[in-house]
């Protein structure tokens, strides 16, 4: 019951600067004799085709982008495991090719009332594969497949594949010089139901819409970035019990610091935290809610989250 998008990647190589300047310069003599031993000349390392993201994130509520509210009680540990491989890399109107293979878990406090299972605090079992492309440098396609598994046994495992474009614009650059720069991030995702429900209080397969922006910005005089998740969803026909109604519409505030006093080799590490509020409008999803563990009624939950991020 969980997408991910997940998700960009960041990463700059360091060119071979030292050993051109070293090469440039004259070579030292003593006592009239000039050595003429050649200086060694250290080839750069061409950067890895893999790389990995762990998340680690707390939070009050499990509540799934399309609104189902699986928890809302005691505390929810979701880490986020991704294996990244850049397939291809390039100057022309094709940047990248990237194939992306994770896992995301959701493991409660609250122990589970199936009396039968033998995980009660293991929620739910995530398998993601990818295949992203970016082109034109700022547009992103991707393609996930998604299997949702329920280690505590309270539903057949659904899959279901999620196709997403974005850009990443620069229509905020240079509007406020000397105080940072910022990108507002639209995108639309399109999510479909393969095989079982990834929904409950319907029984037909169908698809969800969902637009949105993710504005950020970031400051040059301290290392913060902020961003603003905002998004709606329209559920197509059978995805929920009520049809033709948007979904929910929600917006947040997220805010990212960078953990710099750690070496760069051991990988980049960031702290983040943040909240994010939903208004669930479509009946059917709130119906289903009350059929779920949580057995919520609340149509405008907020969600506290925070964790600490690794890439390298």
């Amino acid at each position: 019951m969980k997408t991910t998008l997940p998700h960009r990647s960041r990463f700059t190589a360091l060119a071979a600067l030292a050993a051109t300047t070293l090469l440039a310069l004259p070579t030292p003599s003593w006592a009239g004799v000039q050595d003429k031993t050649p200086i060694p000349v250290t080839e750069p390392e061409k950067p890895s085709i893999f790389h990995v993201l762990f998340q680690n994130q707390i939070s009050n509520y499990y509540i799934t982008p399309r609104g189902l509210i699986v928890e809302d009680e005691g505390l929810v540990w979701q880490p986020l495991l991704l294996l990244f491989a850049d397939l291809y890399k390039g100057d022309g109107w094709l940047n990248n090719v990237k194939l992306t293979l994770g896992t995301w878990n959701s493991i409660h406090t609250k122990k589970s009332s199936n009396p039968n299972t033998t995980t009660p605090y293991w929620n739910e079992f995530d398998f993601i594969a990818g295949l992203s492309t970016t082109v034109f440098k700022d547009w992103t396609l991707s393609a996930t497949y998604l299997l949702f598994v329920s280690p505590v046994d309270d539903y057949e495992p659904p899959s279901n594949l999620e196709l997403q474009i974005s850009y990443t614009d620069h229509f905020l650059e240079g509007l406020t010089p000397g105080i940072g720069k910022g990108s507002i991030n639209p995108y639309a995702k399109l999510f479909l139901e393969l095989e079982d429900k990834a929904t409950v209080s319907s029984t037909d397969s169908s698809f969800n819409f969902e637009v949105g922006f993710v504005p950020k910005f970031t400051f040059d005089f301290y290392p913060v970035s902020l961003e603003i998740p905002t998004f709606i969803t329209f559920p197509g026909n059978g995805f929920y019990s009520e049809n033709g109604v948007p979904g929910l519409i929600s917006t947040g505030l997220k805010a990212t610091v960078p953990l710099k006093f750690i070496p760069k080799e051991y990988g980049s590490w960031s702290v983040y935290g943040g909240l994010q509020y939903y208004h669930i409008y479509n009946d059917g999803i709130a119906t289903g809610n009350t059929f779920l563990p949580s057995q919520s009624t609340n149509r405008d939950p907020v969600q506290f989250y925070g964790g600490i991020t690794l890439f390298f």
